[in-house]
């Protein structure tokens, strides 16, 4: 006689776990439900970090020396050298042959290095500001030397002309900004210490930097040049003025 199978599926009915044996999926609740989701996000962000990770993107260097050889300038900084172009500074060396440089007030220098670029060297612009007293400043004067007004404390233009060390007390909106960039690129100038010697400023420089780009700033190296002293570069002579607003 066939098996119908009845008695089979009541042995296996008998061996079903009872609802006390039954374990339920855990609850984690909310709070754990955010727990966990934190912890995802922050791997990813580990990840992207070792990934990604160009060190810091706003820097500073201190300029301990400035000169000119042949056409071109040099900074030397502690960290690093620069080399740009001077001829976009040849206007502040007129404003400074002229009574606007008794307006003068307060004077930033800042610049921007380029990584990626395809270029054998990273790039670099630099840019000195400058901000004037209005109540200093003939409007002829100030047309004639292509001076911008600064209309917040806020603006763009103010950031590049102001160094938190000779900032303004009082509110700087309505004064004069006169700014000079050079374009140029990292270098590595040889005879250092010797060229350092030759043509150190009497008061060290803060250079403040941005770096743009994704590429780890030290590569691709800067070239080694060989850059004589041929002539002071007169750029710092009246950072951090204390004059009165």
């Amino acid at each position: 006689m066939k098996d119908s199978g009845l008695g089979n599926r009541a042995s296996n009915d008998d061996n079903r776990p009872t609802p006390a044996d039954r374990k339920e999926p855990m609850d984690i609740g909310p709070r754990r439900w955010m727990c966990a989701a934190l912890a995802v996000v922050l791997l990813f962000s580990l990840v992207g970090c070792a990934t990604t990770a160009v060190g810091p993107r706003r820097q500073t260097d201190t300029i301990r020396a400035a000169y000119l050889s042949g056409d071109k300038a040099y900074l030397l900084g502690e960290k690093r050298d620069y080399e740009i172009d001077p001829k976009p500074f040849v206007a502040y060396h007129a404003l400074l042959d002229s009574p606007l440089k008794e307006a003068v007030v307060c004077s930033r220098l800042s610049g921007r290095i380029w990584l990626g670029t395809g270029r054998p060297s990273p790039m670099v612009v630099g840019t000195y500001g400058l901000l004037l007293d209005p109540a200093r400043v003939d409007p002829a004067a100030a047309a004639a030397a292509g001076l911008r007004r600064v209309e917040s404390n806020d603006s763009y233009l103010y950031k590049l002309a102001v160094d938190p060390r000779c900032a303004p007390a009082a509110s700087a909106v309505g004064y004069y900004v006169a700014t000079f960039q050079g374009e140029g690129r990292l270098v590595t100038v040889e005879a250092r210490e010797q060229r350092l010697a030759e043509a150190a400023l009497a008061q060290p420089v803060t250079l403040e930097l941005d770096v743009k780009g994704s590429e780890p700033l030290g590569s691709p190296a800067a070239e080694s040049v060989s850059a004589v002293v041929t002539a002071p570069f007169y750029l710092f002579g009246i950072l951090f003025f204390k004059k009165s607003l």
